[in-house]
C-alpha cells in the first residue's frame, strides 16, 4: 500500500474501491482524524478519463471534490504523473499565501511534534521520581538532580500535578 501523502498531481490512485485522479499533490487538510491531521487530495473520478492526443488529460469544468484521509489510509497509486489540465488551474503553489500556509503548517506540526514528546518525558521523569522515592532517595538530592523544587517533588509524589 502507498501513503496519501505521497499522492501527487496527475497520479492515479485507488481508495475504498473507486478509482480517482489526483488534481494537485496531497497536503495536510489542517483538520484531524483519530487525533492525527489528515491529508486533503483534490481529485475527481477517474470513470472514463482518457489522455488527449496531446498526452494531456483536459478535465475542462469537470467538478472536482477534495477527499480528507487519515495518514494510514489504505490508498494505491496505480499510475504516476499523468500530464493534467483544468479549468481551475492557477499557480497558487507559486503564490506567497500558500508558500506562508506550508511554512506555517510545518512549524505548528513541529511545534506539536514537540509538545507531545515533552508530555511524554514529563510522564517519564514523574515516575522516575515517584520511583527515587520509593527507593527511599532524599528528596533534596531529587531536587536537585532535577532542578525541580522540593514542593514540586511532593507534588508529583502525590500525583497532584
Amino acid at each position: 500500500m502507498d501513503s496519501v501523502i505521497d499522492i501527487r498531481r496527475g497520479d492515479h490512485f485507488t481508495w475504498n474501491g473507486q478509482g480517482y485522479l489526483a488534481i494537485d499533490d496531497a497536503r495536510p487538510s489542517g483538520f484531524f482524524i483519530d487525533n492525527q491531521e489528515s491529508i486533503a487530495v483534490c481529485c475527481v473520478l477517474a470513470k472514463n478519463i482518457e489522455p488527449g492526443p496531446d498526452g494531456v488529460i483536459d478535465l475542462g469544468s469537470r467538478l472536482r471534490g477534495n477527499l480528507s484521509l487519515g495518514e494510514q489510509a489504505k490508498i494505491e497509486i496505480t499510475k504516476r504523473g499523468s500530464r493534467v489540465t483544468w479549468l481551475g488551474d492557477e499557480p497558487r503553489a507559486q503564490t506567497p499565501q500558500w508558500q506562508a500556509r506550508g511554512v506555517l503548517h510545518g512549524i505548528v506540526t513541529a511545534r506539536r511534534a514537540a509538545q507531545r514528546a515533552v508530555d511524554d518525558l514529563d510522564v517519564s521523569r514523574d515516575n522516575a521520581i515517584r520511583q527515587a522515592l520509593a527507593s527511599e532517595v532524599p528528596v533534596s538530592q531529587i531536587a536537585e538532580m532535577t532542578g525541580l523544587s522540593r514542593s514540586r517533588i511532593y507534588q508529583i509524589r502525590d500525583s497532584r500535578r
